[in-house]
């Protein structure tokens, strides 16, 4: 026995439209805090209703139909910014255009065989920018200031003033109660060089790995007396 022949419509799926990655500037690699990533119209700042997918490794992907998520593709440009936020970083951002391009229609119609139906229309888009693939965004460590107090080695109650320290270039002093705040937020790194320098004792320069969870980082030095 034949099957009957059924007829069938346009047939569009939700596919993967806009996709790519986030990762964490200093590291190369996914953050360290879950991520948002939105999809905004550049124009009207509203975010565009489309479903999306964040993974832990920092992949993303916002799915749609194109001619209903874009419906109107095929006359106009849309401007849009995706946005990658996570806590204790700064927001990072990338513009991207999709549109039809000139002499090239942004949707065309094709017929796909399939036996024992009618064949299925189905639509193509051409000169739209669509799929976007690969983006990336870099996130940024939010910056962090750093604080401190320097003292003896051999007595932690006896602060030591008029120190200099040195962070990269940033320079402050110690006040009478030994203690110190930079002027300028450290900048984004793995890890920092820290010099302090005093009259009567010996130098002191190590690596200091700032904590991105605090705003404000606290540092106890201990300065050993020249013999």
């Amino acid at each position: 026995m034949s099957i009957p022949r059924m007829v069938r419509s346009s047939t569009q799926v939700a596919q993967a439209l806009i996709s790519g990655e986030v990762r964490d500037s200093l590291i190369g690699g996914p953050p360290r805090k879950p991520v948002d990533v939105r999809l905004i119209d550049r124009n009207t700042g509203d975010e565009l209703p489309l479903r999306k997918r964040v993974f832990q490794d920092g992949r993303f992907a916002f799915y749609g139909q194109p001619e209903r998520s874009f419906p109107l593709l095929a006359q106009e440009t849309y401007e849009l910014r995706v946005l990658a936020s996570a806590s204790n970083y700064s927001t990072a951002s990338l513009d991207i255009d999709i549109g039809p391009e000139s002499n090239q229609p942004a949707l065309v119609s094709v017929s796909v065989a399939h036996e024992g139906v009618d064949d299925m229309q189905v639509r193509l888009f051409t000169g739209t920018g669509l799929p976007q693939r690969e983006l990336v965004l870099e996130l940024e460590r939010t910056p962090v200031e750093l604080t401190g107090r320097i003292h003896e080695a051999h007595d932690h109650s006896e602060p030591v003033a008029d120190a200099l320290i040195s962070v990269t270039d940033i320079l402050t002093e110690s006040g009478v109660d030994g203690r110190f705040r930079l002027p300028d937020p450290l900048p984004a790194a793995q890890s920092v060089e820290v010099q302090v320098i005093a009259d009567g004792f010996e130098p002191a320069v190590f690596d200091y790995e700032p904590d991105y969870t605090r705003l404000v980082n606290f540092l106890q030095i201990a300065l050993v007396r020249e013999s």
